[in-house]
């Protein structure tokens, strides 16, 4: 390059200035060319060059202990020759000046990391293809920094938890992994096959061949038949990646039972806000205590497998109050209004690939259960006789194309996994095979698999083991039912994991542990919930069973449990959410039966109705439920062995030693203290002014008003004259009720970190309270309750001056 140099010319025609000549004027004078010759001198050529040899060694350790000076840009500022709009456009050159600054920033060094090879010509390059490359990176990177942010801001609590969920999310998908590869472990007799001998006397052979011996051996053939296909029913064809992630969920909301209603009887507004992965929509009004909308909501999203976050479509409920303008001073003819949402409670419907292929199969109508806040004045939560929860009538659909593919009965029925008996096993599969080529939809299981990848009967996982001593102290005071309900919120407190099924397989066992390491780890999915729950009651000495089918919440796997009272009174109780419901209401959440089991037997539903409303839960009769351990084949030892629980005996239900008064004390202070800067940043009228008082005085509140949800003192019959909110509040905030309106919510869900608690905290939008003179109170309750569960009670209101 420095003896030919590189020939440039150009077209551009110059005019003379200031005694230059110029170029290209009229054929007069040529247009500019020439050669450009460039000179290439080794980085520290000048300062290294030791009798008249490079000494590239001593280059080398220099340029990595001396910090050397690199240009700001790829391109010398002398060395460009046209206008910059030109290097704008080209693309090839952008893509250069970008690897250069990655380079940069990076810091290269040694040959870590490959050069991305980038095309000569632009018509190679495969822009639209590279630009989403380029927005996925980028993704990449912007959520590993805030994950990264956000595990340097956790404390040591948020920490323990975070480990905690991803042990149990590791733990699951090693054990999916093991094993789907022993599955496809194959034996030599699935391959090949040898073709029988005939069955003639090899002594008459000898004779007739002259003392000859026989050959024995025979060529082996391929095996072909049904025994070389297996597990190949239903396969899906991935053609193009990023149009199939692509999903249209379809929300027919139709109307709202059991919604609370305001103290002075006044009409209400109910609407309804529904948002998915930033998409938000929102329903029109309608009035009255029974709303009905009848709408139709389209989300079109588009889902990736690596995200962390799991994909969830929550629903909240408002009512829309119209007030006045206080003190308004304004034209006398006009009229002057503010509107204040009030939020009335949510429910969240799980969508991962599993979820969102069995609502691509099953249109049905559902009721979702709704979370409502402890307390909120001016509203009656429990405003219906019965107590009944908040519930939305919903068709949920889906649009995409289905990819989980069917095991066959043949590859349910390898014995690649260890666990029970070959005969249960086999008894067990065979039937679950038989009886779901009738029913493809229902959720029919008889073995799980334990943290140690043994498949062990259902039945195993039940026990009679104690409650909490809270617990057994109202059991035994003659309140069987506030008891239950008790434990049904302690149950539902525990934070809820949700497996990830993007890679599953349909009809899988399903991965479930025991008690004792839900309690210690401080997540369970909904079936181990209701394990927990069926435990405790059976503990109590009460009849009960585990509804195994599907919900609008959570899909295909979802757990209820069947109690049974001594006055005959039967529950189905959610232990996700902590609410029950009577076996013939229609309002029940879960959608259908597919398995039910208790710590005895598995009874299989074979009736043609789905939903508990409409089934006769007779285990007796065997044309309604099909028994597994009723089966002629299963001997009474053999069933008696299966029937050992694998669950301890004894618990400690102690919090752990790390979450000592100090600790929770300087968590709950910081907790506050970002609750409010959230709140202040998110308000978009005024400085909020902060009550100290009143903030003072609802801790306490909340402390009381947990002591008498929970019962947490030992004398019971002093907290059941506690159970009043309004009688609370007359006691804590006596001296404000002169001074002010004052206007509370407080709710109440499990601690897993700071963020969720903020984000529940906003979803109250009291911070677009649009009066100027509001004042606002906020306090935080947090409570152990057993290992790393803890209980984090919120209250929040607003003060507004009495004129």
């Amino acid at each position: 390059m420095s003896k030919t140099g590189i020939q440039f010319a150009s077209t551009i025609v110059r005019g003379s200035y200031k005694g230059s000549l110029g170029c290209g004027q009229g054929g007069l004078l040529p247009f500019t060319q020439g050669r450009l010759f460039c000179s290439l001198k080794w980085k520290g050529f000048e300062d290294e060059n030791i009798g008249g040899k490079r000494n590239f060694q001593k280059i080398k350790r220099r340029g990595r202990t001396t910090k050397t000076t690199i240009k700001s840009s790829i391109l010398y500022q002398p060395s460009i020759l046209c206008p910059e709009e030109n290097l704008q456009k080209d693309s090839r050159l952008l893509k250069l000046e970008r690897r250069w600054n990655e380079e940069k920033s990076e810091g290269r060094g040694g040959g870590e990391k490959l050069t991305k090879r980038i095309p000569i010509k632009i018509e190679k390059m495969d822009l639209k293809k590279e630009e989403e490359e380029e927005e996925e990176t980028k993704f990449d990177e912007g959520r590993r920094r805030r994950k990264m942010e956000e595990e340097e801001e956790e404390n040591e609590l948020e920490r323990h938890l975070r480990l905690g969920k991803e042990f149990v999310l590791k733990l699951r998908e090693n054990l999916r992994q093991s094993g789907e590869q022993q599955r496809k472990l194959k034996d030599l007799s699935q391959y090949v096959r040898e073709e029988p001998l005939p069955k003639l006397s090899f002594g008459l052979l000898t004779f007739l061949l002259n003392g000859r011996q026989v050959d024995l051996s025979r060529r082996l053939k391929p095996f072909r038949g049904e025994g070389g296909n297996v597990g190949v029913l239903e396969r899906g064809f991935n053609q193009d990646k990023k149009s199939l992630n692509w999903t249209k969920i379809l929300l027919n909301i139709q109307s709202a039972n059991a919604v609370p209603q305001r103290i002075n009887n006044e009409p209400m507004q109910i609407y309804l806000v529904c948002s998915l992965k930033g998409q938000t929509q929102i329903t029109s009004i309608s009035d009255g205590h029974q709303p009905n909308w009848h709408e139709t909501l389209i989300f079109d999203i588009q889902l990736n497998e690596e995200e962390d976050e799991e994909t969830i479509l929550t629903v909240e409920l408002f009512d829309r109050e119209i007030k006045p303008f206080e003190g308004d001073d304004r034209e006398v003819d006009i009229r002057h209004e503010r509107v204040e949402n009030r939020w009335l409670g949510f429910g969240q419907i799980l969508l991962n690939s599993k979820a969102l292929n069995y609502w691509t199969k099953t249109k049905l109508d559902g009721y979702l259960s709704l979370q409502t806040p402890l307390f909120y004045t001016g509203y009656n939560l429990s405003s219906n006789e019965e107590g009944l929860p908040t519930t939305l009538r919903i068709r949920l659909s889906v649009e995409r194309q289905s990819f989980i593919t069917r095991l066959s009965a043949s590859e349910q029925l390898q014995e690649n996994t260890l666990g029970e008996t070959d005969l249960i096993t086999t008894e067990c599969l065979k039937l679950e095979s038989k009886l779901r080529q009738r029913f493809p939809n229902r959720r029919i299981i008889s073995l799980a698999i334990n943290s140690s990848g043994r498949r062990i009967a259902i039945c195993k996982y039940l026990r009679e083991i104690n409650p909490p001593i809270q617990i057994i102290n109202l059991f035994n005071s003659g309140q069987n039912k506030k008891a239950v309900k008790l434990a049904c919120k302690m149950i539902a407190l525990i934070p809820l994991i949700n497996e990830r099924m993007e890679k599953l397989k349909e009809f899988v066992l399903p991965i479930w542990l025991t008690v004792e390491e839900v309690i210690r780890i401080g997540f369970a999915c909904a079936d181990e919930l209701a394990l927990v729950l069926c435990c405790w009651l059976l503990g109590l000495k009460l009849n009960c069973y585990i509804l195994l089918g599907s919900t609008l919440s959570n899909g295909p796997n979802s757990s209820f449990v069947l109690v049974q009272f001594s006055d005959e009174e039967q529950w189905i109780i959610d232990p996700t959410t902590g609410h029950h419901y009577s076996p013939t209401n229609p309002n029940c959440p879960q959608l259908s039966i597919g398995t039910i089991f208790n710590n005895k037997n598995i009874f299989i539903n074979i009736q043609n109705d789905e939903h508990p409303s409409q089934l006769n839960f007779d285990f007796t009769k065997k044309n309604n439920w099909e028994n597994i351990f009723c089966l002629e084949k299963l001997s009474t030892t053999t069933t008696s062995q299966a029937l050992v629980s694998i669950q301890s005996e004894y618990l400690q239900y102690e919090p752990l030693k790390e979450i000592s008064s100090s600790f929770l004390l300087e968590l709950r202070t910081s907790l506050e203290r970002e609750l409010r800067l959230a709140f202040d940043e998110t308000r978009p009228f005024a400085i909020p002014q902060w009550n100290l008082l009143a903030s003072r005085n609802l801790r306490e509140f909340l402390s009381d008003l947990f002591a008498s949800n929970f019962f947490d003192d030992e004398n019971i019959q002093q907290q059941q004259q506690k159970l009043s909110e309004n009688y609370l509040i007359e006691q804590h905030l006596k001296p404000l009720l002169s001074s002010f309106k004052i206007c509370l919510i407080s709710f109440c869900l499990p601690f897993i970190n700071k963020k969720q608690i903020i984000e529940s905290l906003l979803r109250l939008k009291l911070q677009q309270n649009s009066h100027s003179k509001t004042q606002f109170a906020l306090a935080v309750y947090l409570k152990p309750l057993m290992g790393s569960i803890i209980s984090c009670s919120v209250v929040i209101c607003t003060l507004i001056p009495i004129v």
